[in-house]
């Protein structure tokens, strides 16, 4: 989905997970692998992967620093961990999420990002993340492509706060009209950013269903799909476009 302002778009602000980066082939797999290296027993994949959900699902207060995190991989842990992961084995499993090779990178990314360059708008990078993420920007080869990366961490304040959208005008001395912020969350980017000002886009990757049907809203399900925003400087695909597994 995505709505525009009447001001012309100057910078396009861009979530990380869902939007760019997803872990690979799962958070449930990485977690059972890095804990399987150290014990015998762990929960499988599977299991790992059902109890991740159900405690983000629950994680209203989750403010993405290393305790919230804490809260999150011991939920997961429990049948094998009653009383909680060891640091050890906690801190192995938290640097394992700045390793690119626990990630996955959306084929459409880098083409987008080098034609959104090439139009002259400025990118940014702002998420809920902590610094983990320069890592992965950098094993990614993408940290070129950005005028700024902020994050939730640095900044003090996590969507859906307008404080943290405020944060991101600010710095990028924008009036927030002519931001554009891309996201996957209906609540914390796609809402939050048009409540703060900015336009925005919710991108629903593969053929997930647009959350709601508002107006003339429509799903985008590829950050390509921003380069025909009426609102951003035309761009001109020249040659072949590769073909692209969505």
């Amino acid at each position: 989905m995505m709505t525009g302002r009447s001001a012309d778009i100057e910078i396009i602000s861009l979530d990380a997970g869902g939007t760019m980066i997803e872990p690979f082939p799962s958070v449930g797999a990485v977690y059972a692998r890095v804990a399987r290296e150290r014990f015998n027993h762990a929960p499988g994949p599977d299991i790992l992967d059902q109890r991740f959900r159900e405690a983000w699902k629950k994680a209203d207060s989750f403010d993405f620093s290393e305790g919230s995190w804490k809260e999150i991989v011991d939920y997961c842990f429990q049948p094998t961990h009653p009383e909680g992961v060891d640091e050890d084995l906690f801190r192995n499993l938290y640097l394992a999420f700045a390793n690119p090779e626990n990630w996955k990178l959306y084929p459409d990314v880098e083409l987008a990002l080098d034609l959104l360059k090439q139009s002259g708008l400025r990118v940014v990078v702002a998420s809920n993340w902590d610094n983990r993420l320069h890592n992965l920007l950098a094993g990614f080869g993408l940290e070129h492509y950005f005028d700024a990366v902020m994050l939730s961490a640095e900044i003090g304040y996590h969507k859906p706060d307008p404080r943290f959208f405020d944060a991101v005008a600010a710095r990028m001395r924008c009036h927030p009209s002519r931001i554009l912020h891309v996201g996957d969350c209906m609540v914390r980017d796609f809402d939050a950013a048009r409540n703060s000002g900015f336009s925005a886009a919710l991108i629903k990757r593969g053929d997930s269903p647009p959350a709601h049907v508002d107006g003339d809203l429509k799903a985008v399900h590829s950050l390509l799909d921003l380069c025909n925003l009426h609102h951003i400087p035309s761009i001109s695909i020249s040659g072949s476009t590769p073909e692209m597994e969505m």
